[in-house]
This record gives C-alpha cells, structure tokens and sequence, in this order.
C-alpha cells in the first residue's frame, strides 16, 4: 500500500457483419432535435425510408405504403410492449416500464436511430427477447469446459460470437447477471423523475471543494501541459460540469461522458455546447450502468482509448460489488497502456462510526434488493487496503490514494471523508509528470 495522506423485428438494423461504430467517434445531435412525442412526430423519422424506395410491408407493417401507416404502426408496437416515448427527448429516448429511460442516439453520420436501432435496444434490456439468441449462448457455455474464472467474475461479453451477436449486452458479469440488470435498472428509475433538476443545477456547488481541484483533478491542475493533445473520461458524467472543468484546464484532443441517466447524456451535451466548445472536442453516451458499453446495446465498451479517466459523486452511490467491479474492468480496459484513473469514493474510519445496515454497504457487499440510492443505500470503504487489493486484483498498477476532509462541498460530512485512488493501467506513461 502506498498513501499520499421498435420495435418490430425490422430490416432495417445493421446487416449482420457490419462494423461496429466506437462509442468515442459516434456524434450526437442535440441542436436539431428529432422529438418523438406522439405519431405526428415520428414520419420525420420515417422520411428518410422514401428516399430509399422501403417497401413497407417487409418492414413487417402489412398494408403499409407511407411513413404515417408505418409511424403508426410503430406506436401501436410500442404500446403493446408496454413501452412510451418520453415527450421531450432529443434524438430518441425509450421509457420502459421495468428498465427506466434508454437513450438511442444518432448515428456516426448524425442520422436519426432507426426502428431497428429501438429493436436493438428492447432487446438488450429483456422487452422484445430474443429467445435463440440466448438459448445458443446457454448452450455453448455449457458445452465449454469451466475455468477458474467462471466461478468469479469472468470477461464480459461471454460467449458473443458463438451466440451469433456482434454487440454487447448491457448488464453485469455472470453469476450475477439478472440480479445486476435488476439493481442497475431500479438506479436508473430512481434518477430519471429528478434528471431535468440535476442537469439545471449540474452540481456546480460541488466545484467549491478544494479536494476537487486539489484531489480528483490534481494530475491536470498540476501540470495542464502533459495532457495536451490526449483524451480524457468522465464516468457517471451528470449535466457535464466534470466534461468542462477538464476542457477549461488542458489542451485535450477530446474529454468525453457516459452516465446512466439518459437525459444526464443529453444535458452533458447541451451543456458542454453552450459553454462554447466545439462539438468536436467532446462526446457522450448512456452507458449500460454495470460497465461502460452503450446502454442501447448498439455500441461497446472503448478500449485503449483514454489517458486520463475520472469518476467523482458516483461509485459511492453504488451498493453492489460486482456493477462496480464491472465498471473499473471497463475503465482499465478504457485505457491506453499508462493511462491514470482517478476515482473518488468514501472513506469512514472504523472508529469514527459504525456503519447503518439500512443505507451503507460495506466494500463487499452485493445489495442487489436496495430500493434507492444517492443516499438512500450507498457504500462506504472502512478498509483502504481493500480498496488497493481489488484494484492491483483487476490489473491495475502504482495504486495510491488520499484522503481528504469531512466537509467537502456538501459532497460528504462526518464521520465520513472523501477518498480518492489513483492508479494506471500497465504500460509506459506517456510523461514521466504523470505521476500523481
């Protein structure tokens, strides 16, 4: 240890082999916002189908011979699966029932996302099943010979191409897969009635605790010339306060955002916009919330893309071991090789305090039947050398943290403080300043 102190199954979905668009290029479009509040919104996504010369019934609206037929058709999927189209999303945010708000953003190209694209995300989240597709995968991980790691917490996706898809699901890392989607979902249903006043208030009060410039931004704050030219990443990045912060400081290629909240995305967006930077320098996705692949399951995790990637007033937010192992998985993989991370989590001293069974997990712990968070349940380290054995455990190196103040922007108060671990992925840093 070392301490510093839609829906319908449509053609029109990528052709099977198509390349998989990186999450760090796809562009999002919230200036010319496509809404899709009732049926006479919904041609406007159509339209772009006569120009290709569809033929609607093999779109599977028998009868059909216009966008209007087929936006109807559409709707009146949707409402058999139970599904409603929030009234003011930009691009295309899916409400389901038992998931909360899946954001389906535009393409590569900046194109509206098609039904397919919904198709897609139904089916990753359990509303439009598809039912072979996971009987192949059970079956070719039961004709595979176990390993260690299948009685842990083995590589996720498993199994994706012996069950003939080329995307990622998004969830948890088996054994705990259902229990994962379930916890993730009931995080995202909690945050999505309040997401519009998260956004307008974007946490900027946070921004007066010194810790933030002092502790999780430091390796930037220090040295804003090593991070010129490189690419960064905020993880549960709300309205973007964290994606601008790092813009105003360093000279980056690009900072990007994921969050679980799908208007968060937007908002980051909106906002990073309105701060004057070029959309060129920033984008954002919803992630699934058990990992860092796209929650609309079209997209997966980046790999070796990032420099630096931060995290702050989020995994202390999250009661359940394995989502937040899959998340620091991912954000190692997300990495380029030397690349720093700098997460801030919870500290409470064990003689502070003892910990409240009904709103604090400790470290370990898998609270997959919480019923909030932000709070509500949340996790707290009581042992910082735990902390640096899971994260050497999951291939991180240089494994530091600090811990700072009880009164830390109304971020924590006593007994608890604020932690913050740095650490790298294996590799030669890019600049020997690097170090924290």
């Amino acid at each position: 240890m070392r301490a510093l102190g839609a829906v319908a199954a449509l053609a029109l979905a990528l052709p099977p082999g198509a390349p998989i668009v990186r999450i760090a290029e796809t562009k999002y479009d919230v200036d010319e916002a496509v809404v899709f509040d009732d049926q006479r919104a919904l041609p406007s996504l159509l339209a772009d189908f006569r120009e290709l010369d569809v033929d609607w019934p093999s779109l599977g609206f028998d009868g059909c011979a216009s966008a209007d037929c087929a936006a109807a058709g559409l709707l009146a999927e949707l409402r058999r699966r139970r599904v409603t189209i929030a009234d003011d999303a930009r691009g295309l945010i899916v409400k389901i029932a038992a998931v909360g708000e899946i954001l389906v953003p535009r393409d590569a190209r900046g194109s509206p996302p098609t039904e397919g694209d919904v198709s897609t995300a139904l089916r990753a989240w359990g509303v439009d099943g598809a039912r072979d597709v996971a009987a192949a995968a059970a079956a070719a991980a039961a004709a595979r010979p176990p390993t260690t790691a299948d009685a842990a917490l083995p590589p996720w996706p498993v199994d994706r191409a012996a069950a003939g898809e080329d995307r990622p699901m998004p969830g948890c890392r088996a054994p705990h897969v259902e229990n994962c989607r379930r916890y993730v979902a009931m995080q995202r249903k909690f945050y999505d009635p309040a997401a519009q006043e998260l956004v307008s208030g974007n946490h900027v009060i946070h921004n007066d605790a010194a810790e933030y410039w002092g502790m999780i931004l430091k390796p930037v704050v220090r040295d804003p010339r090593v991070w010129r030219g490189k690419r960064a990443l905020d993880v549960a990045c709300g309205g973007g306060r964290n994606v601008a912060n790092l813009l105003r400081l360093a000279a980056w290629d690009r900072v990007d955002g994921c969050d679980l909240v799908a208007r968060h995305v937007e908002g980051a967006l909106a906002f990073v916009g309105r701060d004057g930077w070029d959309r060129s320098k920033f984008h954002a996705w919803q992630s699934a919330g058990a990992g860092l692949a796209a929650a609309d399951g079209r997209a997966p995790a980046p790999v070796d893309e990032y420099d630096f990637v931060m995290s702050t007033i989020a995994l202390q937010h999250i009661c359940v071991y394995v989502v937040r192992r899959g998340i620091l998985e991912d954000i190692l993989a997300a990495l380029r090789p030397g690349g720093l991370v700098s997460l801030q989590m919870v500290y409470r001293a064990p003689h502070e305090a003892p910990l409240d069974p009904a709103r604090h997990a400790p470290y370990d712990a898998n609270v997959f039947d919480a019923n909030g968070t932000n709070s509500d349940h949340d996790v707290r380290v009581t042992d910082l050398d735990r902390v640096v054995e899971d994260l050497e455990d999951i291939g991180f190196v240089d494994v530091e943290y600090e811990v700072g103040g009880w009164h830390l922007g109304y971020v924590v108060s006593y007994p608890d403080q604020w932690l913050i671990v740095y650490a790298r992925k294996p590799g030669p840093a890019t600049d020997s300043e690097q170090r924290v």
